[in-house]
């Protein structure tokens, strides 16, 4: 089943999503092997169900980008994900978030200035990807 968005642009997902709760409210994606679900209450019942619905990644979790999502917080379930979330709730407060903001920017452009020159670039290959990674190893204490 193709769903593609149906309107002028093609990077607003709601006019799709609008597509996927008539037409295939529950999802399975062949080629990822993920399930995708677009109903409120059909989401609120696979968050809620930990026993019947798992967050865990099927597949070879021998690969190395198995064995890297495993512990994340987003394929955990119950108690381990209350454990991460505690952990990552701790370090990510309201105050230490804002205290970060001046990083933050001075990064962005930081990286922004490195592509500048370009007059073009991919931003996800160049901002969105080592965005995060250098501020969370800052956070650790990590060389970026």
């Amino acid at each position: 089943m193709d769903f593609a968005p149906a309107n002028e642009h093609p990077l607003d997902p709601f006019p799709q999503y609008e597509q996927m709760r008539e037409a295939a409210p529950v999802y399975h994606d062949g080629q990822t092997g993920s399930w995708h679900v677009f109903r409120y209450d059909d989401v609120q019942r696979v968050l809620s169900e930990h026993a019947t619905f798992s967050s865990r990644m099927r597949g070879d979790d021998s690969s190395e980008s198995g064995h890297l999502f495993e512990s994340s917080l987003i394929t955990t379930d119950p108690p381990r994900h209350r454990q991460l979330r505690s952990l990552v709730t701790q370090a990510f407060t309201p105050k230490a978030v804002d205290a970060l903001g001046p990083r933050i920017s001075q990064l962005t452009d930081e990286l922004l200035g490195e592509i500048a020159d370009l007059g073009t670039a991919d931003l996800i290959q160049a901002l969105a990807v080592p965005l995060p990674v250098i501020v969370i190893s800052e956070l650790m204490g990590v060389p970026a």
